[in-house]
């Protein structure tokens, strides 16, 4: 039992220590999407998603998100237009 737990540890940390190195090539791939949940009359579960997402992270290990809140896509035409021009305001 200890030598399995000895050899996932060691796993584990190599597994950081490669991460370490590689992480600077790490980034938001094309197509992702932030989602969330809205709650419409205090029962309706709505998902929705904003379907333009950039990221990075750098070597000093900092990341960095941006989202674009015009992208916003909620099913509905009308709510996407009033969540840009009222909600966020783009």
């Amino acid at each position: 039992m200890f030598a399995l737990k000895k050899s996932a540890l060691m796993l584990a940390a190599a597994s950081l220590l490669a991460g370490a190195q590689a992480h600077a090539e790490w980034g938001v791939a094309e197509g992702s999407r932030v989602g969330y949940v809205s709650i419409k009359n205090e029962s309706i579960a709505e998902n929705n998603y904003f379907s333009t997402v950039t990221g990075t992270i750098s070597d000093g290990g900092e990341v960095s998100i941006s989202v674009d809140l015009a992208s916003v896509e909620t099913r509905v035409d009308i709510r996407n237009q009033r969540m840009r021009d009222i909600f966020f305001e783009v």
